[in-house]
């Protein structure tokens, strides 16, 4: 059989694959049953949320400055860049006299994880828990204490006293002041307490993030590795310390206006299509795959196996 038949025929093979899974139900069951990385160099594939990572290394489950939790969910895995990153941040808190736990990284060869976390999916991902628990058991940890208040998303406060101290701020900042460190997701009320208790180098809350959740711990995600040709990064944040931003958005009155708007306009869209049918339109022809979703079907397709250890000469 000629080559370049062979190779069409490879190339059908991915497509329908593709088709299988990176559909909703598919896709989790299929990176998340794998144990093994694939060989080869460290290389992220596709969007934070939409990708895969070929090549991961397996992070030690403890380091210097750093310990990583929950290791028996098997996400531990990551960029070879993240790793070292991680080790370097590790140490650069050890010498402030401070460590931290570790929560997800990414899977074997990142991909959607089986729960609702859909970004980590290239390596790039890491989660920092901003406390550690009284009765500390690195496998079966109860979720440590928020620094945001839940009822009224104010900060939270123990004693008299806010919960929110000078290590958390030191956690943050360090991380921010890396260069490799693309931005930081916590929880929109830290980033307010933060703008409005800070009043000078605050340069760093550029990098911070206002996000829902997040007040136990912080998302860090680092830039994508410029030899990662095929790594889908994200527009860059706009200047300034994003202060001025509308940071209430994210809060829970604000999410269920929101919410409440959204039905009320679906409910309305409804009653006009009753009282007027659109004409039936002609099915949309579904898009190509791209590069990206061909290689992560393709890394779907190497052998689940332990990685070949190299000879020495």
């Amino acid at each position: 059989m000629h080559r370049p038949f062979l190779r069409v025929l490879r190339i059908l093979g991915l497509i329908a694959l593709l088709a299988h899974p990176f559909g909703a139900e598919a896709k989790p069951k299929k990176f998340a049953q794998f144990k093994f990385p694939s060989q080869g160099p460290s290389e992220s594939i596709g969007g934070y949320a939409s990708g895969c990572l070929a090549g991961a290394v397996e992070m030690p489950k403890k380091g210097i400055g750093y310990q990583m939790i929950r290791t028996k969910r098997h996400r531990y895995f990551t960029h070879s860049q993240t790793a070292a990153w991680l080790a370097d941040y590790g140490k650069a808190l050890k010498a402030q006299g401070l460590e931290v736990l570790v929560g997800d990284l990414s899977q074997p060869r990142g991909g959607l994880m089986s729960n609702r976390h859909k970004s980590h999916q290239t390596g790039l991902d890491l989660d920092v828990w901003f406390e550690r628990p009284k009765e500390f058991n690195p496998e079966t940890l109860s979720d440590p204490p928020s620094l945001v208040n839940r009822k009224t998303e104010e900060m939270a406060m123990r004693d008299g006293k806010l919960l929110f101290g000078e290590r958390h701020l030191k956690l943050l900042k360090t991380a921010a002041r890396s260069p490799e460190v693309d931005r930081i997701f916590v929880n929109w009320a830290i980033k307010r307490h933060l703008c409005n208790t800070l009043k000078v180098d605050r340069d760093w809350l550029h990098k911070l993030r206002p996000w829902g959740g997040h007040d136990a711990h912080f998302h860090i995600r680092l830039h994508c590795p410029d030899s990662d040709v095929d790594c889908i990064g994200q527009p860059p944040i706009k200047p300034g310390t994003g202060c001025d931003e509308d940071l209430e958005w994210f809060s829970g009155p604000r999410k269920r206006e929101r919410t409440r708007i959204a039905k009320e306009e679906a409910k309305k869209r409804a009653e006009e299509i009753a009282l007027n049918p659109p004409k039936p339109k002609p099915p949309r022809k579904k898009p190509d795959p791209t590069r990206a979703e061909l290689r992560c079907a393709e890394l779907l397709q190497i052998p689940d196996k332990p990685l070949r250890k190299q000879s020495r000469k």
